[in-house]
């Protein structure tokens, strides 16, 4: 019979080691198949974790017995493939459904009851041995923190493990660590100005900021509830270690009263919004206009900041930029007055009939169902952001942008509707009824114009609105 072998260890230093090593596993695995005349056809290994399913070998080796290339799969012990009952459940029956068995060197093999039985047995005496021998290390870890010893992984930058191993400074690190203090708590540069002198990364100058270099490091803060997640203890749980300070503690608490006054000026902030954007396009090089934000500038008279609305210049075109304020005010009175004149209002009115009237292709369909599934994703998100309290998003905000969005998705379903066979004509007190609602609905002004299908062009010294595909008037010249 032809069998493959297969063996694991949890890290690398393990691989490396003569007692644990992986050829030392596969050379019990081929003796083993020497004993029972197995031939071997091929041999997988990984370095992994026992409850990790993620395993590049193993899949390899899944792959083989798929041909079929091999009726035996034959593993070094029970605890080398994997120490979890479930594990090894999931991890053997992907070996039977593809007409294999699992085979040990050491211990019970074979599909006879008591062989499953002695293996699941095995599989619980493994955990339970496992949960043990965490629990012991955690222990001595804990005792060797309180003894002031570093039991963590990488040091924080500016630290460095000793031969005793306590943490001690290294003083070339110790030295940029003082500056970016210095310059973001006596200078009161931003970390943006800090990046450009020191030439360091922002995420570097950040962590920097936020570490404890005042002499408290401490050890058992986070608790590990999976592979990828992690909450923190209680404080009386944290373990001081002591490491010499590199920055005085007043230092670093002006520094932490500088982050998070910046975090609530950033969370508090209103949000710059750019109602025009993918609306408005060059009328000579047909480019689209782009919202920019200028900062404030104390020797300008745009002391808050200004937005704009500008497009990248071209051998065509020298580009524009116009002032976001006074274009959305023109733009806005415009469609508002436009929109509730009778003959205007007609006429918006029968292109609507004439564009529902024509059944979209499998083309659009897919489109519109991609579009539904973008605004449900938003509302989803808008939601969340609602009900987490340290985002801080207003009522008013978390309303009117529900609406819009609530709005754009009926919309949208209307259409697949019509896309599906079932067109539906908008009904013209409807209509009316939603001409008169737009003066009242600034804050949807976005939704409305693409609602409307509004395209806004720069032609020189005028500015053209276009409805549903009808020119309606051009604007008076613009100058930002």
């Amino acid at each position: 019979m032809r069998a493959v072998l297969y063996a694991r260890v949890s890290s690398k230093p393990q691989a490396s080691s003569h007692r644990y090593s992986l050829p030392s596993q596969l050379s019990e695995c081929r003796a083993h198949a020497v004993r029972e005349g197995w031939t071997i056809v091929g041999e997988f290994l990984d370095v992994t974790s026992a409850s990790n399913l993620d395993r590049p070998g193993f899949a390899a080796l899944l792959q083989v017995l798929e041909n079929p290339g091999a009726e035996i799969v034959c593993c070094h012990s029970l605890d080398r493939l994997a120490r979890d009952p479930l594990t090894i459940y999931l991890l053997r029956a992907d070996v039977e459904n593809r007409g294999a068995v699992l085979h040990f060197a050491l211990g019970a093999s074979g599909q006879s009851d008591e062989a499953l039985l002695q293996q699941d047995l095995s599989a619980a005496f493994a955990r339970y041995e496992n949960l043990r021998r965490v629990e012991r290390s955690r222990r001595g870890k804990v005792a060797a923190s309180k003894a002031g010893l570093w039991v963590g992984g990488l040091p924080p930058f500016g630290y460095r493990r000793g031969a005793d191993k306590r943490l001690e400074a290294v003083d070339s690190q110790a030295v940029v660590i003082r500056r970016v203090f210095t310059l973001y708590t006596e200078d009161g540069l931003s970390i943006r100005e800090i990046v450009r002198q020191l030439g360091i990364a922002r995420s570097s100058v950040a962590r920097i900021l936020a570490t404890d270099y005042s002499g408290r490091v401490f050890y058992n803060q986070r608790r590990r509830l999976s592979r990828t997640k992690t909450i923190f203890r209680p404080p009386e749980e944290h373990i001081h270690i002591g490491a010499p300070p590199i920055i005085g503690r007043d230092t670093f608490q002006r520094a932490q009263e500088r982050l998070a006054f910046n975090r609530r000026s950033v969370r508090g902030r209103t949000p710059r919004e750019y109602p025009l954007s993918g609306l408005l396009a060059c009328g000579k090089c047909g480019a689209r206009f782009v919202g920019q934000f200028h900062g404030p500038r104390p020797d300008s008279q745009h002391r808050t900041g200004r937005r704009t609305y500008r497009h990248r210049r071209s051998d065509k075109c020298p580009g524009r930029e116009l002032a976001a304020d006074r274009l959305e005010a023109y733009v806005w009175k415009t469609v508002t007055d436009l929109v509730l004149n009778p003959r205007i209002l007609r006429t918006t009115y029968e292109a609507e009939v004439a564009a529902s009237r024509q059944k979209p292709n499998p083309e659009d369909r897919r489109a519109l169902q991609k579009s539904a599934e973008q605004l449900r994703r938003k509302l989803s998100r808008l939601d969340d952001l609602w009900l987490d309290a340290a985002v801080g998003l207003d009522k008013p905000t978390y309303i009117s942008r529900r609406k819009t969005f609530g709005s754009e998705l009926a919309i949208i379903e209307a259409r697949m509707q019509a896309a599906a066979g079932k067109p539906e004509l908008p009904d013209w007190d409807a209509w009316q009824n939603a001409a008169q609602a737009i003066r009242d609905d600034a804050l949807a002004m976005r939704a409305r114009l693409r609602r409307l299908r509004c395209r806004v062009t720069v032609l020189g010294d005028r500015t053209e609105v276009e409805i549903l595909g009808v020119i309606i008037t051009p604007l008076p010249p613009e100058n930002p």
